[in-house]
């Protein structure tokens, strides 16, 4: 099994950048890998079937993260968009497809292919989409709803094959009634967790402070509401997609997403991989002509349709070829469909297996299509969302890292000067009292490039550290500079040892305490019953002194000799300018 895993995460390695270079991007790549390890890894003995059933984690945890992009009102905006192209789509591809394949004269082919040819690939798809920036754009809002309206009939297209081969529409009357029940109360089920269990929960675990149990946490949400939809007959896809959308107003989703990022990227690698595994390359050989011109054909026809339907929703040109491609190849619950019927006795084991052929043909073809629509020039294609397209980073001009009590009175006075402040905090009692005030405030380590990009960092003027765990403040600052140089860097020293570093890093920064105990110093020499104009301006020689000593030591920060001796020194001056600053003031009129 190890050796496997090896082989697997070498060809993950290796393969994506290796086509990358070679203009052929990295699906073609993952399904080109899979297609060379097939021999090595059948000797060692490897089940390419459960290889490509553990893959699908990568889908269900695409569509989970692509669902924690998009709140519920919006997804009840895209309603129409979902029942109308969706459906049209499915039921146009179906026709004509079942159409066509009644010719063959195989006993329920043409039901089968009817239904599971139309399914497009969320995998392929939602990636190339993804990756081009195009998913918050009208062809990418529209392929979306088109995947997500065949992930939802999954469920009825597996009931509709369970009564025909049950050969009891009768036994089909009283099952279905039942399996909506259950697929209803999984739904309500996920709507209870997500609304008022999984806040109180994330929140729970994130107050110990560790990431691993919130990494944990994340993905055990992700993997039960897989299992609960698959156990409701619902696609597992769908319900990860469901769990996602109700946390999608949570605090605490940018912080899911970047944890699970790095998970979903192997696992999809893996899926493609394991496609390529599946690829029957003798039957290929022995029917490339059925085979070959049964995958032409699917992708023509399914074509031809996305092109009318793109045509009549405005879809034309450049965003409607994006939108053709994307939909076209045949999707990876035609698998699931074709294995369904083959196990309820439909079609035969051999016909399964050219059906896998065609729609394993199918998707290798998905990423030489994007490839060629980009060769083609179509690549200058510069969309501009709408404004209900799923939303950028909400950013803002200022982030704030850190809502202790420092960052807050920063956060405050910016806000009631009209700015717009976005906060990260790794306290989950700090994020509550933001959310219940109405401020824009994730949960997140600030110290993360990623989590201050999410946050918006490519679009705010500065960034605010005040957090109060300076133990990677230096860190942050290098890497902040390097990736993002615009950005103007505040920070607070907790310490002088925290102020000699930034200091030395070159960044603007207050100390937390130092003016507010001066501040109250002033007032003391009030109460002892010195002028105020003479408190004031010794107050302020003070600060000018210590600045000036805290920069000079800064570069002997690592000499204790050179500091101890810098202090006493000081200690003189400071009696030496306090006293001239009182004889100057008292000579003041």
């Amino acid at each position: 099994m190890l050796a496997a895993l090896l082989v697997f995460l070498a060809a993950a390695a290796v393969a994506p950048p290796l086509c990358k270079k070679l203009g052929l991007g990295s699906l073609m790549g993952y399904l080109l890998v899979g297609l060379a390890i097939r021999p090595l890894v059948s000797n060692l003995g490897v089940d390419r079937e459960l290889v490509l059933h553990v893959s699908e984690l990568g889908v269900v945890l695409l569509l989970f993260l692509v669902g924690l992009e998009l709140r519920p009102a919006a997804l009840w905006e895209m309603r129409h968009r979902i029942l109308g192209l969706g459906l049209s789509q499915y039921l146009l591809t179906a026709l004509l497809i079942g159409v066509a394949a009644a010719f063959t004269g195989q006993p329920y082919l043409w039901l089968i292919a009817a239904l599971a040819i139309p399914m497009s690939s969320t995998a392929m798809g939602l990636r190339e989409l993804v990756n081009r920036r195009l998913l918050g754009t009208e062809p990418g809002r529209s392929a979306f709803a088109v995947l997500l309206l065949q992930d939802i009939l999954v469920v009825p297209v597996l009931l509709i094959i369970g009564w025909v081969g049950a050969g009891s529409l009768m036994n089909g009357a009283l099952i279905a009634p039942v399996a909506l029940l259950k697929a209803f109360a999984i739904v309500i089920g996920l709507l209870v967790f997500g609304h008022y269990i999984a806040r109180p929960l994330f929140r729970w675990v994130a107050s110990g402070g560790e990431r691993e149990p919130f990494v944990a946490l994340s993905l055990g949400i992700v993997i039960g509401a897989a299992l609960l939809a698959d156990a409701a007959g619902l696609s597992m896809a769908f319900g990860t997609f469901l769990a996602g959308v109700l946390l999608a107003d949570s605090e605490y989703r940018h912080e899911v997403e970047l944890d699970l990022e790095p998970f979903k990227g192997l696992l999809l690698g893996l899926f493609f991989m394991s496609v390529g595994l599946n690829l029957d390359l003798a039957l290929i050989r022995a029917e490339w002509l059925l085979i070959v011109g049964a995958a032409l054909g699917a992708l023509l026809v399914k074509g031809c349709v996305l092109a009318a339907l793109a045509q009549a929703t405005g879809l034309s040109g450049q965003g409607g070829r994006y939108f053709l491609v994307a939909l076209a190849p045949i999707g990876e619950f035609s698998f699931v469909l074709t294995r369904h019927a083959r196990d309820s006795g439909l079609i035969t084991p051999a016909v399964a297996a050219e059906l896998d052929a065609v729609a394993a043909l199918s998707l290798l073809a998905g990423p030489l299509l994007f490839i060629l629509v980009e060769r083609l020039g179509l690549y200058h294609y510069n969309p501009v969302a709408p404004p209900s397209a799923t939303p950028a980073p909400e950013g803002g001009a200022v982030i704030v890292v850190g809502f202790g009590r420092f960052g807050q009175v920063i956060a405050r006075m910016l806000l009631a000067r009209g700015y717009s402040v976005s906060i990260i905090d790794h306290d989950p009692s700090h994020v509550e009292l933001a959310r219940r005030f109405g401020w824009k405030t994730r949960y997140g380590d600030g110290s993360r490039l990623d989590t201050l990009r999410a946050a918006g960092l490519d679009q705010a003027e500065v960034l605010v550290l005040a957090s109060g765990a300076p133990e990677n403040l230096a860190e942050t600052v290098r890497r902040v500079r390097e990736a993002h140089p615009h950005v103007r860097i505040l920070a607070r020293a907790q310490s002088r040892l925290d102020a000699f570093e930034l200091v030395e890093l070159g960044v603007d920064f207050e100390r937390e305490t130092f003016r507010s105990a001066v501040a109250l110093a002033e007032r003391a020499l009030v109460a002892l019953g010195e002028a105020p104009t003479s408190a004031r301006a010794a107050a302020r020689a003070f600060i000018d002194h210590d600045d000036a000593l805290l920069r000079a030591s800064a570069l002997h920060r690592h000499d204790q000799e050179r500091l101890i001796a810098l202090a006493a020194r000081s200690r003189v001056e400071l009696e030496e300018l306090l006293a001239r600053e009182t004889t100057a003031s008292e000579a003041r009129p």
